[in-house]
Protein backbone atom coordinates (compact mmCIF):
# COMPACT_ATOMS: atom_id res chain seq x y z
CA UNK A 1 0.00 0.00 0.00
CA UNK A 2 1.12 3.25 -0.53
CA UNK A 3 1.59 5.72 1.84
CA UNK A 4 0.48 9.57 1.65
CA UNK A 5 4.37 10.73 1.32
CA UNK A 6 4.81 8.77 -1.53
CA UNK A 7 1.57 9.64 -2.74
CA UNK A 8 2.15 13.39 -2.72
CA UNK A 9 5.38 12.90 -4.06
CA UNK A 10 3.81 11.27 -7.11
CA UNK A 11 1.44 13.86 -6.96
CA UNK A 12 4.26 16.53 -7.24
CA UNK A 13 5.88 15.13 -10.40
CA UNK A 14 2.63 13.94 -12.23
CA UNK A 15 1.92 18.18 -12.02
CA UNK A 16 4.92 19.17 -12.65
CA UNK A 17 4.64 21.29 -9.11
CA UNK A 18 7.46 23.45 -8.78
CA UNK A 19 5.94 25.72 -5.77
CA UNK A 20 8.13 26.49 -3.03
CA UNK A 21 6.16 23.72 -0.51
CA UNK A 22 6.18 20.88 -3.38
CA UNK A 23 10.47 21.50 -3.54
CA UNK A 24 10.29 21.71 0.52
CA UNK A 25 8.58 18.14 0.49
CA UNK A 26 10.62 16.88 -2.32
CA UNK A 27 14.18 17.72 -0.75
CA UNK A 28 13.18 16.04 2.78
CA UNK A 29 13.41 12.23 1.04
CA UNK A 30 16.80 11.08 -1.08
CA UNK A 31 14.76 9.09 -3.31
CA UNK A 32 11.67 12.35 -3.98
CA UNK A 33 14.54 14.75 -4.33
CA UNK A 34 16.62 12.49 -7.21
CA UNK A 35 13.17 12.34 -8.44
CA UNK A 36 12.72 16.21 -8.49
CA UNK A 37 16.24 16.72 -9.94
CA UNK A 38 15.78 14.37 -12.82
CA UNK A 39 12.13 14.50 -13.55
CA UNK A 40 10.89 18.24 -13.05
CA UNK A 41 14.07 20.44 -12.94
CA UNK A 42 16.55 18.45 -15.65
CA UNK A 43 19.07 19.79 -13.76
CA UNK A 44 20.45 20.18 -9.73
CA UNK A 45 18.64 20.48 -7.19
CA UNK A 46 20.79 22.18 -4.45
CA UNK A 47 17.90 22.04 -1.88
CA UNK A 48 17.72 18.22 -1.98
CA UNK A 49 21.53 17.57 -2.05
CA UNK A 50 22.10 16.68 1.47
CA UNK A 51 19.09 14.77 1.42
CA UNK A 52 20.55 12.71 -1.63
CA UNK A 53 23.72 12.61 0.15
CA UNK A 54 22.46 10.51 3.01
CA UNK A 55 21.65 7.47 0.48
CA UNK A 56 24.47 5.70 -1.43
CA UNK A 57 22.44 4.58 -4.48
CA UNK A 58 20.42 7.93 -5.25
CA UNK A 59 23.66 10.12 -4.88
CA UNK A 60 25.52 7.53 -7.39
CA UNK A 61 22.18 8.30 -9.60
CA UNK A 62 22.61 11.96 -9.17
CA UNK A 63 25.84 11.79 -9.94
CA UNK A 64 25.15 9.84 -12.76
CA UNK A 65 21.88 11.09 -14.70
CA UNK A 66 21.79 14.45 -13.37
CA UNK A 67 25.52 15.88 -13.02
CA UNK A 68 27.33 14.01 -15.03
CA UNK A 69 30.00 14.49 -12.98
CA UNK A 70 31.35 14.12 -9.03
CA UNK A 71 29.14 14.50 -6.13
CA UNK A 72 31.42 15.07 -3.34
CA UNK A 73 28.52 15.98 -0.85
CA UNK A 74 27.36 11.92 -1.27
CA UNK A 75 30.85 10.29 -1.99
CA UNK A 76 31.14 9.01 1.80
CA UNK A 77 27.83 7.64 1.52
CA UNK A 78 28.50 6.05 -1.84
CA UNK A 79 32.03 4.54 -0.89
CA UNK A 80 30.30 2.47 2.01
CA UNK A 81 27.43 1.13 -0.64
CA UNK A 82 27.76 -1.30 -3.50
CA UNK A 83 27.69 1.77 -6.01
CA UNK A 84 31.56 2.40 -4.97
CA UNK A 85 32.74 0.53 -7.90
CA UNK A 86 30.92 1.85 -10.19
CA UNK A 87 30.85 5.89 -9.09
CA UNK A 88 34.64 5.34 -9.28
CA UNK A 89 34.62 4.37 -12.83
CA UNK A 90 32.52 7.01 -13.38
CA UNK A 91 34.63 10.08 -11.95
CA UNK A 92 37.84 8.43 -13.54
CA UNK A 93 35.72 8.66 -16.94
CA UNK A 94 35.15 12.51 -16.38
Amino acid sequence: MIDYNQRRANYVLVTKDMSPEAREFMASNPEYAFRYAKYILNDRFPEGEKAIATNGEYSYLYALVVLYKRFPEGEETIASSKYDRLYKALVRGN
